[in-house]
């Protein structure tokens, strides 16, 4: 009886773990699928953008970065592949373990149920039920000993119950079992497909750089003529930002003076000399300094000025992939379209300038008191300088030029400029 206490014991405690471990299990393997999505959604993205790409010979650059772009996620890919396999191999040893451990529980418990059956039916040969109720001396013995055959009944049953359920939570283990061993065989085939893509986009990435080996000399010429457009462009921009500093100083200095002259006519009128000293940073209003809090508070909480946008290259200096000793420096971040190619104000603010930009299209300005958004190839404008706009309002569209749909969006404060993507939500 204290061998069967002992066992139950033990069952118990192993039905209790299960319970408990495969929760984190499965929480565990959702998160790495949703890791996975995620991934693929961004493959997908890029997909579509080379595909626009390959149209155009022009082209062949952009496509180079973006497939660079897309190896690195189906690495990431690969890796979150691996992770997850890892958790599936766990889980089928963690499985195996407790099928053992019941296995063990269900052959001492059967074996407890036999010898149970053996010794009763020794007993029945020995002496049966009657006689060994009717050679009790006394009616309370009797019944003592009627409970006790009741009593070695009820024992059976649960015996036979606690088999039942033994076998019946084996039998479920077991089909877990071959329930991850075939998910183990479909991750395994899923990173076997993943890098055999992975192993034909590196190919295809050989093939354009190839290709560009080929007419180097005019591809140089080209991005120079583009670093060449991108300083006068971020020229254009710096000298704009640095009027409306000029014009917002100079109306500060003229409300200053105003407020100035209002001060010392009271305080003739007081009788009193006394000066209170103020000072605002960079000459901004009252009003401009509000806005300006106000975008600060919301770094990281930017809306995306186009929807769903790819992003091409980054903020900061940059060396080109295959060009050895090529190095520009974006100062902003080159956003690519998915399908909505309308550009959005990504804050609140005054239109500051729209001026036309060295490579035919338009560049937008807006004015967020100390900082400013800036729009880079731009067409269509919908608004006007001067004009207030709110969060998210469409400002323009994409300019397509040189087969291609691109946005370079960018930040300032003050004269100097912020890496966008520490701004905009992610």
């Amino acid at each position: 009886m204290n061998q069967f206490i002992k066992n139950s014991l033990i069952f118990y405690l192993i039905i209790v773990s299960v319970i408990e471990l495969h929760p984190q299990n499965t929480s565990k393997t959702k998160a790495l699928q949703n890791k996975k999505a995620a991934v693929l959604k961004e493959i997908q993205n890029l997909n579509s953008e080379i595909s626009k790409t390959k149209k155009t010979q022009y082209l062949q650059l952009s496509s180079i970065n973006l497939l660079s772009n897309k190896i690195v996620l189906r690495e990431k890919l690969i890796r979150d592949i691996d992770e997850e396999l890892n958790e599936v191999n766990n889980s089928i040893n963690k499985k195996s373990i407790e099928i053992k451990k019941l296995q063990a529980e269900y052959n001492c418990l059967k074996l407890d149920y036999a010898k149970l059956i053996v010794a009763t039916q020794k007993n029945q040969h020995i002496l049966s039920k009657l006689i060994f109720l009717v050679s009790a001396e006394s009616f309370n013995q009797a019944f003592l000993r009627a409970q006790y055959f009741q009593q070695i009944t009820k024992y059976r049953k649960r015996q036979v119950k606690r088999l039942l359920e033994t076998q019946s939570n084996l039998a479920y283990n077991l089909t877990e079992l071959k329930v991850a061993q075939n998910k183990k065989e479909l991750i395994l085939n899923d990173e076997q497909q993943s890098k055999r893509v992975l192993t034909n986009e590196k190919k295809e990435r050989e093939s354009y750089v190839k290709a560009l080996t080929i007419q180097e000399q005019k591809l140089k010429s080209d991005l120079e003529k583009k670093k060449r457009d991108s300083e006068k462009i971020q020229d254009q921009i710096k000298k704009l930002i640095l009027y409306e500093i000029e014009q917002s100083k100079l109306a500060y200095e003229k409300n200053n003076k105003k407020q100035a002259n209002k001060s010392s006519k009271a305080e003739k009128i007081k009788g009193t000399s006394t000066v209170k000293e103020t000072t605002i940073d960079l000459h901004l209003t009252e009003k401009d300094q509000k806005i300006s809090s106000d975008f600060a508070a919301h770094q990281n909480q930017l809306v995306w000025p186009l929807v769903n946008p790819s992003v091409v290259q980054e903020y900061g200096e940059y060396e080109h992939p295959e060009i050895k000793g090529f190095k520009q420096f974006n100062h902003g971040v080159d956003l690519a379209p998915k399908n909505n190619t309308k550009v959005y104000a990504v804050f609140k603010g005054v239109v500051s300038a729209i001026t036309p930009s060295p490579t035919g299209d338009k560049l937008v300005i807006i004015r967020h008191g100390e900082y400013s958004s800036v729009y880079v190839n731009v067409s269509d404008v919908t608004i006007s300088q001067g004009q207030n706009v709110d969060t998210n309002q469409k400002i323009g569209i994409i300019h397509y030029v040189n087969g291609k749909e691109q946005l370079n969006f960018q930040i300032w404060k003050g004269q100097k400029t912020l890496d966008p993507l520490q701004w905009l939500k992610r």
